[in-house]
């Protein structure tokens, strides 16, 4: 099991044993993105996620990250013992600020990567990441919600949100 910290500037990847819950201390943690390897070095990590392809080849864990600066970087463990992760060429969101999620599905020849995040113009935004293309758009407007997330299965994505105007309900679309 993998689990993410984030670091003041850091995103940190750090293996667990699944059935015991026990630190793999030779594996330690792994540094998925610094952001102050970039243009702006002020930045921070404010928000991570974390996802594998466990339902079916089992040999990538793949983290997002949103930085002060708005960018989200994207990268991967190629294969299940890699203690290196490599950043993947990125989107170029220059908006995001929160409630990033990701999914990774496991339909071949379908986009294979699914993320949703906020956007600084209270937005839901999705992009989706099939080969080395990004696709997106934006989803939902005036969103003043505080949880976002998604799923997908094949050509069907759905995301899940809850909106303060309508408080403790949850809301939903599904796309296909």
């Amino acid at each position: 099991a993998y689990v993410w910290e984030s670091v003041s500037s850091e995103a940190r990847a750090r293996r667990f044993s699944a059935s015991s819950g026990s630190v793999d201390n030779a594996y330690g943690f792994k540094v998925v993105f610094d952001s102050t390897d970039i243009d702006v070095p002020s930045n921070i990590i404010e928000d991570v996620a974390i996802e594998s392809n466990h339902d079916s080849l089992d040999n990538r864990v793949y983290m997002a990250a949103i930085e002060t600066d708005g960018s989200l970087r994207y990268g991967a463990s190629f294969t299940s013992a890699s203690s290196q992760f490599t950043e993947v060429p990125s989107s170029e969101i220059d908006n995001a600020v929160g409630n990033l999620d990701m999914h990774w599905d496991t339909q071949p020849g379908n986009t294979y990567m699914h993320i949703c995040y906020t956007a600084t113009d209270d937005t839901i935004r999705y992009i989706g990441k099939l080969n080395n293309a990004w696709t997106g758009s934006q989803l939902i407007d005036n969103y003043v919600g505080d949880s976002v997330r998604i799923a997908s299965y094949s050509d069907t994505v759905i995301i899940a949100y809850r909106n303060a105007p309508t408080p403790g309900a949850a809301e939903y679309r599904i796309y296909y």
